[in-house]
């Protein structure tokens, strides 16, 4: 069977919608996070696009405006994603900049010469989105997305998205929209099959990430996490350059220690939300009880907390957190308790720059999640 580029435009429009709508109702039904919101615009204004060349693609007739509509949204709809990924990493949004993409790409296309037809302001625009998928796919390399391994596809995928609209932009530029090189390689037809991997791909990840991440409010409040005594993300990263800058000046060593609550997806599907909340509440409170003091706690994801704080026996900061979890049932009756599993680094080892720091705490977080009970340099691994 050979698929012509109408039924793939209307295969196209329908996944876009199916995985746009699951998404924002998602977002709207569930638990409501500043990423989320911020992604489910980027979906809505995805499929205005979809929609947009839908008709182009289908309709005979020069329709410039639809064509520039959708090229606009298109556009804008990758600069929203890639907002969404700034929000999920603590950092500003820069909205404006999808304000400035859709700017850009409706007029370029709608003032190009009507002869070229669907494909009217096809270079700047093809070089247009390879730019912002390139920083969509820049941006899940850093900070929290970084660590986050639902953030990897989304990272592999934009990244082809960029290199695939950077090749069609090179075949145009250099043989044009009308040879037969690009519309049998880069045509209507390949470019509908890449959307359509990208738009699943992109769904799945994103309501990964929307899940695991802190609610719309954790940035908002004093602690921004809902838990006394603990910071929310954006406020614990802005401590923890603070801690490092300070700390780099008279050589002070610190530990950074990764707190992820274990077996909270099987819990949840056990015993409900509700316990999974119980959890990750007690977690959080046992690691502020039973860190050094003057140590700073934060949330740093859903499930799982960092704790920054003078070079402590790592061992011990573990044993306490676990005997608090031990002595604290989430409930009563049943017995069940919060299990946590914790990495620490320090600078002694690792250095005073912030990413090696938390790489090397990711690292030891990593051997005590796969079973390692070890003191691997520059990290130490803490397991039960």
């Amino acid at each position: 069977m050979i698929l012509d580029a109408t039924t793939l435009s209307l295969v196209e429009g329908l996944v876009f919608l199916t995985t746009g709508a699951t998404f924002i109702l998602g977002t709207v039904l569930g638990r409501t996070t500043a990423v989320g919101r911020v992604w489910s615009a980027a979906f809505a204004v995805g499929i205005l696009a979809v929609m947009c060349f839908g008709v182009s693609g289908i309709i005979e007739g020069n329709l410039r405006t639809i064509n520039a509509i959708g090229c606009a949204a298109f556009s804008a709809a990758i600069a929203i994603m890639w907002s969404g990924c700034r929000v999920a990493n603590g950092r500003g949004s820069l909205a404006w900049v999808a304000a400035i993409a859709a700017s850009a790409a409706g007029p370029v296309v709608y003032l190009d010469d009507p002869a070229y037809g669907q494909w009217a302001g096809s270079l700047p625009f093809f070089l247009l989105v390879a730019v912002l998928a390139a920083l969509v796919a820049v941006e899940t390399l850093r900070g929290r997305l970084l660590h986050d391994s639902n953030a990897s596809a989304l990272t592999a995928i934009f990244a082809f998205a960029a290199l695939f609209y950077l090749v069609r932009a090179a075949v145009v530029a250099i043989v044009g929209v009308r040879s037969p090189i690009f519309l049998d390689w880069f045509g209507s037809i390949t470019t509908s099959m890449v959307v359509i991997v990208l738009i699943l791909v992109a769904g799945i990840s994103m309501s990964a990430l929307r899940n695991t991440l802190p609610s719309e409010a954790d940035d908002k409040d004093t602690s921004g996490s809902g838990i006394p005594g603990i910071a929310g993300p954006a406020l614990f990263d802005q401590q923890l350059r603070d801690w490092l800058r300070r700390a780099r000046i008279d050589r002070s060593p610190l530990m950074l220690s990764l707190i992820e609550v274990d077996d909270l997806d099987h819990l949840t599907a056990v015993f409900g939300r509700e316990f999974g909340d119980l959890a990750i509440l007690a977690v959080g409170r046992a690691a502020c009880e039973s860190s050094p003091i003057g140590s700073v706690v934060g949330q740093v994801a859903s499930r799982r907390f960092a704790v920054i704080s003078v070079v402590a026996d790592a061992r011990r900061v573990a044993d306490d957190i676990q005997n608090a979890l031990v002595d604290r049932p989430l409930d009563s009756v049943t017995g069940i308790r919060a299990v946590a599993t914790i990495g620490a680094a320090t600078t002694v080892e690792a250095g005073y720059r912030e990413p090696d720091l938390i790489a090397a705490a990711q690292a030891a977080l990593d051997l005590a999640i796969a079973g390692v009970a070890a003191q691997t340099p520059p990290a130490q691994a803490v397991t039960d």
